[in-house]
């Protein structure tokens, strides 16, 4: 908690076996004032991703009504069709969901997401997920325009190749893989920012939640 009673979250990422970023995250709604908090900041801006098992009970604390998941499509092979003459052996599926509120306590304030270039899959779900409950801002760089799913090959000398098993759009269709998520509003940090231990960007979502208009907390 910042001295002018910004609350400020770290995400690290989504990971099946970092049950505790989910279970600390919920915690923490259960016991704080919100009506003694100006804003939240959650910070993404290093978070690669992870299962939307993690992901999906904390956005659900911080919305108040339903938001759509961004959309994967994926190429399925029927064999099927072939056998009786016909040509497209291959489907085209879409998938979907939807995040519902939680039952329980929630935050529906001043929220500001902090992303950047390593901004990656389910973190960029979060984002795409947040930005449609309102009272919501991005502030940073665009994220990585990645998707989960991947399917990993082997280098020589031991490194790793991996390609995304599907393409993810927004709910909408509208694509955002290769392109990244933009922010609304982008900093940069620069060099001399990051020698001098400065972070700009936090900074300025700090002066975007005490020049908020209004504050709406449940």
């Amino acid at each position: 908690m910042f001295p002018d009673r910004i609350l400020y979250i770290n995400l690290p990422n989504f990971e099946d076996g970092n049950k505790g970023i989910r279970d600390d995250f919920i915690e923490l709604i259960e016991k704080t004032d919100f009506t003694d908090i100006r804003g939240m900041i959650l910070d993404l801006r290093y978070n690669l991703g992870g299962s939307h098992n993690i992901l999906h009970p904390i956005v659900s604390c911080v919305i108040d009504s339903v938001v759509k998941t961004p959309s994967d499509h994926y190429i399925q092979f029927a064999p099927a069709p072939t056998r009786w003459g016909e040509r497209d052996a291959f489907i085209l599926k879409t998938r979907n969901w939807k995040v519902s509120p939680r039952e329980g306590k929630r935050y529906n304030g001043p929220l500001v997401l902090l992303i950047g270039s390593t901004t990656h899959s389910s973190g960029e779900d979060m984002v795409i997920e947040l930005s449609q409950r309102g009272n919501c801002v991005t502030i940073g760089e665009p994220t990585a325009g990645g998707a989960g799913g991947r399917y990993p090959s082997s280098l020589p000398g031991g490194g790793e190749f991996s390609v995304s098993t599907f393409r993810a759009t927004y709910p909408d269709g509208r694509d955002y893989m290769e392109m990244g998520i933009q922010p609304d509003v982008e900093i940069r940090a620069t060099l001399d920012d990051i020698l001098a231990g400065r972070d700009r960007v936090l900074e300025k979502a700090r002066e975007v939640i005490r020049d908020w208009e209004s504050i709406q907390v449940r």
